[in-house]
C-alpha cells in the first residue's frame, strides 16, 4: 500500500511506509531530523535527532546523546497529517 504526502500544490505517493524530514532549526541554525511512518491513514512520528539545542528544540526527558546527536522515541505522536512549509 503507498501513501500520499502534499506539499504545496503537489502530491507525492510514497512506496515505503517510513520516511524522514530534515532541515536546519531557522533560529538557531542546528540540524532536525524527524522519522515517521504511515498507519492507517494517520503519521506517526518514531524518532528524532537533533544536533543541538536551544529555543523551541530542548530534548525530550529520555533524549540520549548518540555521536553528538540528541535521539529520542517519541510515544503516542499520531497526527492525521503534516503542513510543511518553508520560513
Amino acid at each position: 500500500m503507498s501513501s500520499c504526502l502534499l506539499i504545496g500544490a503537489a502530491v507525492f505517493a510514497m512506496a515505503a511506509p517510513e520516511f524522514t524530514l530534515s532541515w536546519t532549526h531557522s533560529v538557531e541554525k542546528v540540524a532536525w531530523v524527524e522519522t515517521w511512518q504511515t498507519e492507517a491513514g494517520s503519521l506517526r512520528l518514531t524518532r528524532v535527532a537533533v544536533k543541538g539545542s536551544g529555543a523551541g528544540m530542548e530534548p525530550a526527558d529520555d533524549a540520549r546523546l548518540e555521536d553528538g546527536w540528541w535521539v529520542w522515541n517519541p510515544e503516542n505522536t499520531v497526527l492525521p497529517g503534516l503542513t510543511l512549509a518553508a520560513s
